[in-house]
């Protein structure tokens, strides 16, 4: 029996939707929602909890375990717990509970360290656009695990009355349902007992009644709704148990249901089944990949017309500029403290060329490509098909789909800004140019781009500094002979306005389809494991001296072609830095 793939579609789809869907689809939002308000999420106090535990156990001082964010004192963590058993797996979905109860046995310590927590947060621009999406009647019911009060507290100030937003809790249950009844909008659900803190066994029964109320009124809205999930993980198996009820058949969900995900890491195991399963049943589901729960409720602002004026001057206030360009300095007292491992890209295409004709989406492109054996990287927009590479190719290609005409479009820098099918152009061209001009090969895992050190040019003498800082440029996989190689993870992010090459260090393990073997996997985590400030700053030295030069700078082509529109970039060697402002 094969296997069902997990539905995926990228984020501008879902903008594309969400005006016609809106009123339809709710929201559910986790802990990394709350983060950008300093709210810290499931994983980070995971940690925290871990911490608490092993210095107790090892009558030691939390400062010598300050920094939870080091590679360094997490495996030292983890080693304790794994050495001693009785827990979870690292990464386990039962690691939040089982830590959080053995840190905090009595449920009014678990209280009052989350009450701590929540005084940590202050509402972020996402919550003000969520808030502004709810006063227009563009959302109506938001669910939440989170204990904090931001949302309560910026639509508030948005609706200028408390009066407006009904919010149902384990303390008032029944109100999710009534109010759903009477289409009393808009509607906060928060259930946050058995679904966070606590487990049924441990619980009242009337608190299990109350929770089990509040959830069959989450189930009966994601029967009558769509739903939203972002900055959320899925490790509570009470709300997938829900949401997977919810689906009844393929009749719920009618809006959709799309789980917002972050990071190149495939999502839980149970969040893929869970989308397998809807879509099996006729369900609109997809995992959709997005940075951050700002950045998208910002791009789902973008969409709407005629707000308040009162309403667009409340989020003009709120939104904050995090960034701001600021000139080099020399090293000495005023020194940035922090480098980054972003480059410039000094120059960039901006053009691409297009071709007006008759032919379908972009995996129909993809395919006519691939049938015609050329060398192009494509995409498709409503106005044709944008190619970089040989004219020759472009119509090579095309030439059973009726070619109107070729010209340019223009690449704009607002389009850049998000995951656009243009910026998604440029990240494969700046890599395969990278990996053309260099002794390096280009491969691609999921979104990434990554650079491969050529095991058949390790004598080139361009790897010299490479070679010193890594110790060693390639070799075997102890006990498996798979062969490895330094590697480089590529994003290619656009910020101040200008387009910024970030760099990671990494190691690649070859001979392995899919998911690496758990050997390979124990292989890149030790060596990457030792590698601290010192030496990962001489490893994006010596990246920086492969792919700039003794120049400075260094300009490459993706395809070298003369004919057609090739894809030419320039990398600056000066990496970004970041201080406090004046």
């Amino acid at each position: 029996m094969v296997e069902e793939q997990l539905p995926v579609i990228k984020v501008e789809e879902f903008l594309r939707l969400h005006p016609l869907r809106a009123p339809g689809i709710a929201w559910f939002l986790g802990a990394g929602a709350s983060a950008a308000g300093g709210i810290p999420t499931a994983h980070d106090m995971i940690w925290e909890f871990k911490r608490a535990l092993f210095c107790a156990a090892q009558r030691v001082s939390l400062e010598s375990c300050a920094d939870l964010g080091s590679s360094e004192v997490r495996l030292r963590l983890q080693r304790h717990f794994d050495d001693r058993g009785g827990f979870p797996p690292q990464d386990s979905a039962l690691e939040y509970a089982e830590y959080f109860e053995a840190a905090y046995p009595d449920e009014g310590d678990r209280q009052r360290y989350l009450d701590r927590q929540v005084i940590r947060g202050t509402p972020s621009f996402g919550h003000y656009a969520l808030a502004a999406l709810m006063r227009a009647d563009r959302v109506r019911m938001v669910w939440t695990p989170n204990f904090d009060p931001m949302i309560e507290d910026v639509v508030a100030q948005m609706f200028g009355t408390t009066g407006r937003l009904t919010t149902a809790t384990l303390d008032a249950p029944e109100l999710a349902l009534q109010v759903m009844n009477e289409a009393r909008w808009p509607i906060l659900g928060k259930v946050h007992g058995d679904f966070r803190s606590r487990r049924l066994k441990n619980v009242s029964e009337e608190l299990r009644t109350q929770d089990a109320t509040l959830r069959r009124a989450l189930i009966e809205s994601c029967r009558r709704l769509g739903l939203a999930v972002v900055g959320y993980s899925g490790r509570d198996q009470s709300i997938i148990d829900a949401l997977t009820e919810a689906i009844d058949g393929g009749s719920g969900y009618p809006g959709g249901l799309y789980w917002f995900h972050r990071g190149e890491e495939p999502p839980l195991p149970a969040v893929a089944t869970l989308l397998k399963h809807a879509a099996a049943t006729g369900v609109k589901a997809a995992l959709v990949s997005v940075e951050t729960f700002d950045e998208l409720m910002g791009d789902l602002l973008l969409l709407e017309q005629g707000l308040p004026a009162e309403v667009a001057d409340l989020l003009a206030s709120k939104r904050k500029r995090h960034l701001t360009p600021a000139p080099t300095v020399d090293k000495g007292s005023q020194f940035p403290v922090i480098r980054m491992n972003a480059f410039p890209v000094l120059t960039w295409p901006q053009t691409v060329r297009l071709a007006e004709c008759e032919i379908g989406g972009a995996r129909e492109v993809r395919d006519a490509v691939k049938a015609a054996d050329v060398d192009l990287i494509v995409a498709r927009r409503r106005a044709g098909v944008l190619a970089f590479g040989a004219d020759a190719d472009v119509r090579r290609a095309l030439a059973s789909n009726k070619v109107r005409r070729l010209d340019l479009h223009r690449i704009e820098i607002g389009r850049l800004r998000y995951d656009s099918v243009e910026l998604g152009m440029l990240y494969e061209s700046l890599a395969r140019a990278l990996a053309r001009e260099l002794p390096l090969l280009m491969t691609r895992r999921r979104r990434t781009y990554r650079l491969v050190v050529d095991s058949a040019q390790i004598g080139d003498s361009m790897l010299a500094s490479l070679r010193a800082a890594s110790g060693g440029l390639v070799g075997a996989v102890p006990g498996s002979g798979r062969p490895f190689a330094e590697a480089c993870d590529l994003h290619l992010e656009c910020r101040l306005d200008r387009l910024w090459l970030l760099l990671e260090p990494t190691v690649w393990v070859g001979g392995e389809a899919g998911r690496l073997h758990s050997a390979s996997k124990e292989f890149i985590r030790k060596r990457l494991a030792a590698r601290y400030n010192r030496h990962w700053n001489a490893l994006l030295d010596a990246w920086r001296d492969l792919l700039v030069g003794d120049d400075g700078e260094r300009e490459v082509r993706a395809f070298g072609c003369g004919d057609g529109v090739d894809a030419v970039f320039t990398i600056g060697g000066t990496t970004a830095y970041t201080r406090r402002a004046a």
